[in-house]
């Protein structure tokens, strides 16, 4: 997940590509919320990431 986010900001663009793994892999799907606060998480420490690397 968090090389994905490198390239794509876009939450729903995420959830998609998350489904998509999932079901590839015939994992079942979490709940919205618990998918949610991981795409929460990873984009903001991808943003601090950047931040950090900008200063």
């Amino acid at each position: 997940m968090s090389q994905e986010i490198r390239t794509k900001l876009d939450h729903r663009e995420l959830f998609d590509q998350a489904f998509d793994w999932l079901d590839h892999r015939s994992i079942e799907r979490p709940s919205y919320r618990i998918l949610s606060r991981v795409i929460s998480a990873v984009v903001t420490a991808e943003e601090k990431r950047i931040k950090h690397l900008l200063n």
